[in-house]
């Protein structure tokens, strides 16, 4: 896709230099007309802007009103006397380039009569860009710039016959977004062409029955339009080449195998050839290739009398219309008893018609439902055909919807406001074929609201139809009013200051519009139908710096000047509870300043700050107590203070000990005083707490156990060291 650059001069200049006529309502007996001059977008270019107007109506003189931007309103820059032969008034350009200006006729009552929109006044010190479109119908609005500038394309309808190629500055020629030096006023005129008349239909019948590639080549014939492409000695086949986009190039009147792309010597029975043929424009004689845009599927190139699987067209050189070859595939199936198929005769069938009643409300995808016929039947899931296993839509024929888009996925769930394509394939049954040439509603999905329906021909024995919608999900797939109406709620439009509203009521696809819900109740005339009166305007009164103002939302509009003087005089100052007022308007000029408080704290509230307010608001925090401790008293979280005494410590019954002694232990963690174990009649563990002392051995040191026991082992052997040891250790037990 072409990104196409836009200056923010033409942006203005679009949005908002609309010069238009327009009647407003006068408090005299007839209305006064305004006709502004120039009526339609125009740039105004220069040290001065000069527009002009007329009215139908004398009035006593005319203000020229600008937009104060600073200010934020209309001021009177000048006062233009009245003249039957019309008005104009010139603006000469200062800082602010860019204006917008409004005229009032003033009638003798020194009132409003009637007063102009708004419109802008924009300068530039840019060169003018004009287009010269002939012969071509239609006009090109100027551009502005310096330096470079993007060309655009052109926007008109071609002369017949004809299309845009590019443009042309002097002797060059420039494709359309080529980047330009701008460094003067310039002339861009630009360039038609003939374009090819397509499509190319070339008598296929000589293929019919051939079993060798080799001998199924078409004579092809150059006209003075076109010429056909010889592949690999092709001087314009610059596309192809090894690494190139489009791979290799191939040669025209060619067969190819559909899996490999390499060209075929010998046919193999079930097997998928394509049959290629391209052309180039015949650019000696001026022509050029059409636009892809403008022409349908499959219109490229044609060849007639053969049973075609499918065909592919592509073009090489789109970019920048330069369109340098339509390339066409042709795809069959061999079949090596018959070689190379011809057209199954049969009955044309003159159109197909399915019922879409199914479809009419789902807002889940489901396929069409369509009954088998003597003509046709539908391909479905199961469905093994050449055409569906090619075109790789098996899953989708399973949900019978797709998704708009590059991927074409399947469509399992319906999105509010996405765009989806049912998909329809039908074959027809022996004895009976497509019409030549095939209409584009030979085949049709009937009372679904389609937004586009396209059809694509597989041979003369199958056709896929897509039909595309754009989902709401609040009705499902829409009807296009043949059904029984349900309508939707239109809500209640309210009234502006000079636009009318609207009551609710309720709307079909079919155009009808109704009371109540149901349907039953038709309104006959909806324009005047619920119509609520406009409101009219509620000024404000004028200020120093403002005039009279609509206060109603979305308004704004003024009327009047300001108040004599333009500036506020300015009263007292703000205090904490009193804004400033102006004393000539009234208007608030600053609000109250607001308290600026202290932090209230446990015991005081909080106090304004101010050295002449010193207010007090709200009351003290008031303490927030945590509990008492055995160690502490209450004490508050806020500001520490206490209450009270610590809670006494609570011993428990049982008593723990140490080395030192027995104690009990409080709930809080804290020891009793710890008193001294005792230890009565000779008994190792203390008679309160039961705490295990240790006591010293009586006997033999370890020293001399040791000495004892080497020595015995070494006197008498291993049986003298048991008899000892065991004499030490029962004295050490005894």
């Amino acid at each position: 896709m072409k990104t196409r650059r836009i200056t923010l001069l033409t942006v203005l200049s679009l949005c908002a230099i609309l010069l238009a006529m327009f009647v407003i309502t006068a408090s005299a007996e007839e209305d006064v007309e305004f006709t502004l001059v120039p009526k339609d977008v125009t740039e105004l270019v220069g040290v001065e802007a000069t527009f002009s107007w007329q009215t139908n109506v004398a009035v006593k003189h005319f203000n020229v009103m600008l937009f104060n931007t600073e200010k934020g309103a209309w001021e009177k820059i000048a006062e233009v006397p009245y003249s039957s032969e019309g008005n104009s008034y010139g603006i000469t350009r200062d800082a602010k380039a860019n204006l917008n200006v409004k005229i009032q006729a003033i009638d003798n009552n020194n009132e409003i009569a009637a007063e102009t929109s708004s419109f802008g006044v924009f300068f530039t010190d840019d060169y003018k860009i004009s287009y010269d479109l002939s012969p071509a119908q239609g006009t090109k609005k100027p551009d502005f710039a310096k330096g470079k500038f993007m060309l655009s394309d052109c926007y008109v309808d071609p002369p017949e016959g004809y299309c845009f190629v590019g443009w042309q500055i002097g002797n060059r020629i420039y494709s359309a977004y080529a980047d330009i030096s701008v460094t003067e006023n310039i002339v861009v005129k630009a360039v038609w062409k003939p374009v090819v008349e397509l499509p190319v239909v070339i008598d296929g019948s000589s293929l019919v029955g051939q079993k060798v590639p080799d001998l199924a080549k078409l004579e092809l014939v150059d006209t003075d339009q076109y010429y056909f492409c010889d592949g690999y000695d092709c001087a314009n086949c610059k596309y192809g080449g090894s690494g190139a986009m489009w791979g290799p190039c191939q040669a025209s009147n060619e067969w190819y195998d559909a899996e490999t792309d390499e060209k075929v010597i010998t046919f193999e029975d079930g097997k998928t050839y394509y049959y290629r043929v391209a052309i180039h424009a015949n650019e000696s004689n001026g022509y050029v290739l059409p636009d892809i845009a403008g022409i349908p599927e499959n219109g490229y190139i044609k060849i007639e009398g053969v049973d075609w699987v499918s065909v592919y067209d592509y073009v090489h050189g789109q970019e920048n219309h330069d369109r340098k070859q339509y390339a066409v595939h042709f795809y069959m199936v061999y079949n090596s008893e018959t070689g190379i198929g011809g057209l199954i005769g049969g009955e044309p069938i003159d159109e197909i018609v399915l019922d879409g009643s199914t479809l009419i409300g789902i807002k889940e995808p489901k396929p069409l439902q369509i009954d088998e016929t003597d003509m046709y039947y539908a391909c479905s899931p199961e469905c093994d055909c050449a055409y569906k296993s090619e075109l790789g839509i098996g899953e989708i024929l399973e949900y019978g919807w797709m998704e708009l888009g590059e991927d074409g996925k399947p469509a399992k769930e319906f999105v509010d406001g996405g765009q989806y394509m049912l998909l329809v394939l039908l074959h027809l049954k022996d004895g009976y074929s497509l019409p030549t040439p095939l209409s584009s509603d030979f085949l049709k999905v009937s009372g679904i609201n389609w937004i586009t329906s396209q059809l694509v021909p597989f041979g003369s024995k199958c056709i896929a139809g897509m039909f595309l919608i754009e989902y709401d999900e609040s009705t499902g797939i829409e009807s296009d009013g043949t059904h029984v109406c349900k309508p939707t709620l239109v809500e209640e439009k309210a009234p502006a200051c000079e636009v009318d509203g609207k009551i609710e009521y309720y709307a079909c696809y079919c155009g009808k519009a109704f009371r109540d819900a149901e349907g039953t109740e038709i309104i006959d005339d909806l324009a005047s139908y619920g119509v609520i009166p406009a409101t009219g305007h509620d000024y404000s009164p004028a200020t120093c710096v403002s005039p009279a103002t609509c206060t109603n939302e979305g308004c704004g509009q003024t009327i009047g000047d300001v108040l004599s003087g333009g500036n506020h005089n300015p009263g007292e100052p703000a205090t904490c509870t009193t804004p400033q007022f102006c004393l000539d308007c009234g208007v608030p000029l600053v609000g109250a300043l607001g308290h600026d408080l202290s932090e209230a704290s446990c015991t005081a509230a909080a106090v304004c700050q101010r050295s002449e307010c010193g207010a007090t608001v709200g009351s003290p925090l008031a303490h927030s107590y945590s509990p008492a401790t055995c160690t502490a008293p209450k004490t508050c979280t806020v500001c520490s203070a206490t209450l009270g005494t610590p809670l006494a410590h609570s011993y428990g019954e049982n008593w723990e000990s140490d080395e030192n002694g027995h104690f009990k232990k409080c709930s809080c963690g804290a020891n009793s005083e710890s008193l001294a174990h005792i230890f009565a009649n000779g008994n190792n563990s203390c008679y309160f707490c039961g705490f295990e002392r240790e006591v010293e051995p009586k006997g033999l040191s370890a020293g001399a156990i040791v000495a004892i026991v080497l020595g015995s082992v070494a006197g008498v052997g291993g049986g003298g060291f048991c008899l000892y040891w065991f004499v030490i250790r029962k004295k050490i037990m005894a």
